[in-house]
């Protein structure tokens, strides 16, 4: 879920039975990373804001994507 500082507009972004959790704002607030366990195993989803785009970015089967951060390109 995203919310207003105030606690108004509460907005569920990933809508899964799944648990969705460790969620990461993209430096740009565009959007959230975050560890899903939808699939039986963890894996890390993108989700932009607005709610138009759900992208499984790890996409393994051995549970190693546990978190995701963002970092600035290029890397200094």
């Amino acid at each position: 879920y995203i919310m207003d500082t105030d606690g108004y507009n509460l907005v569920n972004l990933t809508n899964s039975p799944g648990k969705d959790f460790r969620g990461n704002f993209s430096p740009d607030g565009s959007s959230i990373t975050f560890t899903s366990f939808r699939d039986e195993n963890f894996e890390i989803y993108m989700v932009d804001i607005d709610e138009t785009k759900l992208v499984n970015v790890s996409n393994r089967s051995d549970n190693t994507d546990y978190s995701s951060s963002f970092q600035p390109w290029p890397l200094e």
